[in-house]
Formats: structure tokens, sequence, C-alpha cells
């Protein structure tokens, strides 16, 4: 019944079904539910995700004792009826994008077995009913992008919540002191919040991830949460010391966001970070030394208009982004870099080009970058958008990829998903395989370079085959092609590289 617009009701007997076990009527037109479903005693799964013309459920809902899923994702509902607090087996609630919904029913503390509740972006929701403090199972409760004003006491009773999401909920200035109470909380979400009071209460809490707000209020308290992992931070005008180490020796992933005052470098990290993430800080000038954090994965800076120089690196690096920053002088050093999987350096206005070298094929590397030419280590190079060649003797108990480079030029910059697609045809078998180049957004009328890889097992390959590759310009949305795009393809390449099965 999935997707049936034109579907305006359900039929009345649809309640003599007493064996059903799960309803979905995800995307339809209906208005309203018969009263005869609740007589269905045995329905377990209840899904009407997105019907957008419903309103309201029958006053009886409550009777659906079997009921443990319930999902109404993006209706027109305004309101629960007060009978719903009977569904006493019920374990995931999703209302989310229920535009019109004011309020959850009193009483809904007596669904004892309730895991989830999804409520986010229900931006007429104002408040939360005082005894959901009562719900013993709770795991999960999404808030985020509604108007509530402020959390009742009773959240501090949840001793089972793992995950509090109020991001963006832009009328909730303070936290209760109950909170400190949630022993269990493991993720705390309040970026894009307005909370101006942080209670010292909090610092028991044993939190594995937080977004917060400015470094300023957050800052005092985030020293004290010792299991910390995941941090997101942002600050829209106090700065803090960058001479201060961070004492949180189990963090693993630091997310700085708009840290205009965060100095000319950072603070002394932990050296188990795993992902660093610095963008929009506009004072910064350098990173410091990282080569001796062995375990630092991911690096992303985005936006640091004043970082003119980035120092050694380390060597175990996978993800290295740079984007958008302008006063860079020079491209990082690559050479020791041996597991760089991922490069993108782009939008760095005095960045011309990145030394790449065919050591950094050894980890399939995938990259963006500013140059405008394909090297003269690449073995099959030409002009245009078309490449024919022999394909290379195989060596005996060999392994190999195919790494192929572009460089193009984007026309039409609001062309969404834009990617070039590779039409790969071995001529010699009669197979043709395309495969699809993803390009950064907001790069237009400037010549770049991508570079891709495929393993062997994409296509059929035998020494002295005949293969023509073919690049064209191909728009995508949601997966699916919409368009031909506005990419030119300047120049194409492809790099064979074999190694012995022992070394791969």
């Amino acid at each position: 019944m999935d997707g049936c617009r034109n579907v305006k009701r359900l039929p009345e007997q649809l309640g003599d079904i007493k064996v059903l076990k799960k309803l979905s009527a995800c995307d339809t037109g209906i208005e309203k539910l018969p009263d005869s479903i609740t007589q269905m005693k045995g329905l377990v799964q209840l899904d009407l995700s997105r019907c957008r013309n419903l309103k309201k459920l029958p006053e009886h809902f409550g009777d659906l004792e079997g009921l443990e899923l319930f999902g109404a994702c993006d209706t027109a509902l305004e309101e629960l009826p007060d009978s719903f607090v009977c569904l006493n087996n019920l374990v995931h609630m999703n209302l989310s994008s229920c535009k019109n919904l004011i309020n959850l029913p009193d009483g809904i503390g007596k669904l004892k077995l309730l895991k989830e509740i999804d409520l986010g972006s229900c931006s007429k929701l104002k408040r939360l009913p005082e005894d959901i403090g009562k719900l013993p199972c709770l795991q999960e409760l999404d808030a985020q992008y509604t108007a509530i004003e402020k959390l009742p006491d009773s959240i501090g009773q949840l001793g089972s919540l793992k995950r509090l999401m109020l991001s963006c909920c832009r009328r909730l200035t303070w936290l209760p002191d109950s909170i400190g109470n949630l022993t269990s909380l493991r993720s705390l979400h309040l970026e894009g919040s307005s909370i101006i009071k942080w209670p010292e209460t909090a610092k028991r809490m044993r939190l594995r991830c937080l977004t917060a707000c400015t470094t300023e209020l957050w800052l005092p308290v985030i020293q004290s949460l010792s299991c910390l992992k995941e941090l997101y931070l942002s600050d829209e005008g106090h700065g803090f010391s960058s001479t201060k180490p961070f004492s949180l020796s189990k963090l693993l992933n630091l997310n700085t966001f708009s840290c205009k005052n965060l100095g000319s470098s950072l603070p002394e990290l932990p050296l188990n970070i795993k992902h660093l993430r610095v963008e929009d800080a506009s004072t910064l000038e350098q990173l410091p030394d990282l080569s001796s954090y062995k375990k630092l994965w991911r690096l992303v800076i985005r936006r640091c208009m004043s970082l003119q120089v980035l120092a050694l690196l380390p060597p175990h690096l996978e993800d290295l982004v740079v984007s958008k920053c302008n006063s860079l002088q020079n491209p990082p050093d690559l050479s020791l870099l041996k597991k760089l999987r991922y490069l993108r350096i782009v939008e760095c206005n005095s960045v011309k080009s990145v030394c790449f070298e065919e050591r950094l094929l050894q980890a399939s590397i995938t990259a963006d970058i500013p140059n405008k030419e394909i090297p003269g280590w690449f073995k099959y190079r030409c002009n245009g958008c078309t490449l024919s060649f022999n394909f290379p003797p195989i060596l005996e108990d060999s392994h190999f990829h195919l790494t192929l480079w572009v460089v193009y030029k984007i026309i039409n910059i609001d062309d969404p998903q834009r990617c070039i697609r590779a039409v790969i045809s071995n001529e010699t078998q009669g197979i043709t395989k395309n495969y699809h180049m993803d390009l950064p957004p907001d790069q237009g009328g400037i010549l770049q370079s991508k570079v891709g890889w495929l393993s062997r097992n994409f296509i059929s390959l035998e020494g002295g085959d005949r293969i023509t590759i073919l690049f064209q310009s191909s728009i995508y949305h949601f997966w699916e092609e919409v368009g031909s795009g506005e990419v030119t393809v300047e120049m194409c390449g492809v790099h064979v590289r074999q190694t012995p099965s022992s070394t791969s």
C-alpha cells in the first residue's frame, strides 16, 4: 500500500483481520483511520509515515494492546488521543517532523516498555510531559528543532537514557539540576541551542559524546568529563587558551567550529586523538607538529582564513581535507603518508598544485586537488576526454588496480551532485562498465583534478586487451542520473599499478 497517494481511506472491515501483525500505509493520501482498526489486537507494527493528510487518530487508539512500533513521522497530527498512554507494549514511537503536533498526552509515563521517542522537528511542540521521567526503559529521546522552553525536572529519573538530542532548541535556555542524575547518558546533543546555564551537577555524568555550544559556557565543565571520547565545540566570541592542553585523556574525536578567538595555534591535544576537525577558526595561523600523534587518521581543516602553514603530519593519516584556507602558502608534505586514502585540497587560492607522487597509490587513493596537469609518471595520458590503450601484461601472482586522473572545469556550479562518469570498455572482451567520480561543490570556472581508482575485480582485464575510457559529465540526484551536466574534461589519464600478492 505504500506510496498509493490516491488512497484516501482504509476499509472499515480492516478491523476484522485479527491476525495481521504489520500494517504499512506510508506515503498515502489517508485522511483518517477507520475506528475498527482498534480491534486489531495482534497488530505489532503500524507505520503511517508521510501520510500528510492524517490529522488525528481514533479516540480508542490505545486499544491496540499488542502495538510495539508506531511511526507517524511527517503527518498532520495535532495531538495524540488520551488513550495513547494505554499502549502498554509500545517500544518505539516516531513522530518526527509532525509540524502541527503541539503536545504529548499526560500519562505517557505509563508506557513502561518505551525505549525510543523521536520528536525531532516537531516545531510547535513546546513542552514534554512532566511524568516522562517515569519511563524506566527509555534509552533515546530526540527533541531536536522543537519549541521546547524547558525540560521537566523528572527527566533526571530516566535511569536508562543513553542519548538525549536537544540541538537547535532555540527557546531552551537552561538545563535542570536533575540532569546530573542521568548516569547512563552517553551522548548529549546541544549545538545550536540557547543554553546559558550549565548546572554543576552535570559534572557527575559519564558522557562519551557531547555536542555543545560556546566554549565560554562549556569548557570548565568539559574538562571534568573524564570519559568524553567525542566533542563538538563552537565559540562565537570567547576564546580558550591555545597553551592550556586538553586534559581529556580518552578524547578520540575533537571538532571545533567558529572559534573566532582560538589564537594562532591549537592547544595541546590528547595523544590518543583519532579525528581532528577545525572549521572557521579565523585567528589560527598554524597547526602544531602532529607527527607524534600516531593514532590520528583523519584531519579536516576548513575556512581557516589565517592558516599559513601545515606542519608535519602523522604518517598513519588516512584522510586529509583542507579547503578555503586562502592564506596557506604551500601544500602539506605528503611524502611520508603511506596510508593516505582520501585527499582533498580545494579552494586554497595560494596553493596552485600538490606534489602527487606514485608512492601515494599504495593506499588506493581518491583525491580532489588543484593540479592543472597530469604528472609525467602516469602510464597513459592524453588531451581531451577519451583514452585508448592496450592493457599491459599481467605479472604472475600479482594484484593490480587502475588509477584514473581527470583534469576538468565546471561550467555550471548550480548543478546538484555533479560527477564524471567514466565509461570503461574492454573492446577485446566486449565488456563495458560505468564508474562515477563525484566532484566537489562550488568550484566553477577553474581547472582542477580528480583522482579515483578501480580494483581488478571491477572489470575483467587481461594482458593485451584493448581498453577505451570515455569521461563524460553527469548529474545525479539521490543516486539517480538526471542529466548530463556542464563539466568539460580537458585531460585524462590512467595508471596501472601492479604489486606482488605478498606485499599488496
